[in-house]
């Protein structure tokens, strides 16, 4: 009798500690989808931030360059892309395709900060 009882108490030890190991083991994959989630939208906060502040950064260099002219916001959006797309080594012919400019409008518009970037170097 007692050997029965000693057998049930071992039978019911191990399938408790099967059951919270199971258990631990969800919640551990919980945490991680919960972490996972996390750090995906913090990436994409960090993608966002870097954007603008890479639009700031061309909008400063806009600005100081042409503080005396007033620039539409079109006008800008434009020059914004040619600088953007010039600091990332597009040829001037890939942004006159890119922006629907001719070449001649695309080299006029760089020279102001081309020249910049050459005499900092």
């Amino acid at each position: 009798m007692i050997e029965w009882a000693l057998a049930i108490l071992i039978i019911i030890a191990t399938a408790l500690l099967i059951a919270s190991i199971l258990k631990l083991r969800h919640s551990s994959v919980k945490e991680q989808r919960e972490l996972n989630t996390i750090y995906f939208s913090m990436m994409n906060e960090i993608k966002k931030l870097q954007e603008q502040n890479r639009l700031l950064e061309l909008d400063i260099e806009i600005l100081a360059k042409n503080a005396e002219l007033k620039l539409s916001p079109a006008k800008r959006k434009v020059l914004r892309n040619i600088l953007d797309l010039h600091r990332r080594g597009y040829s001037v012919e890939s942004i006159a395709k890119n922006t629907d400019l001719n070449e001649k409008e695309v080299i006029n518009l760089l020279t102001p900060y081309t020249s910049v970037n050459k005499e900092g170097a």
